[in-house]
């Protein structure tokens, strides 16, 4: 994803197709500052799915920017861990949370893009770990 792509998901999309969070109009950036908040701070199936279906047309970068003020200590870092588990959240934490079957890979979809699009900007600029804990020594 592109700086100036958006984000674009048919989730929380009313049947005109405006973004509705549910609420029946277009969610206000407070709201969504608050729920990127919450998904650095928990990272529960509810709080992605928040996102995910608040996000409309809003690029990563901008989601990040929302949530950074909101959070003491913002770190990237952290919120990708917390997108990265998406994928063990079983499906049923997401169904309690009032997300269909249906969007349960939509939602894990929005956050594995999320985390490649962290991924290629740190690559870009230049803000990778080199020395990765992870890989042994080569003598």
């Amino acid at each position: 994803m592109e700086d100036d792509e958006v984000v674009d998901g048919d989730l929380g999309r009313g049947m005109d197709g405006d973004l509705d969070g549910g609420l029946g109009e277009a969610v206000p950036d407070e709201e969504v500052g608050l729920m990127v908040r919450d998904l650095h701070e928990r990272g529960l199936a509810g709080d992605l799915a928040g996102v995910a279906a608040a996000a409309g047309g809003r690029s990563f970068r901008e989601l990040e920017a929302l949530g950074r003020p909101r959070v003491a200590a913002f770190s990237l870092p952290e919120l990708v861990m917390r997108l990265e588990f998406a994928e063990l959240i079983p499906d049923e934490d997401f169904e309690a949370a009032g997300v269909s079957p249906d969007e349960v890979a939509g939602v894990r979809g929005f956050a594995l893009a999320w985390v490649e699009d962290v991924k290629l900007r740190r690559a870009d600029e230049g803000d990778t770990d080199v020395d990765d804990p992870d890989v042994p020594a080569i003598d």
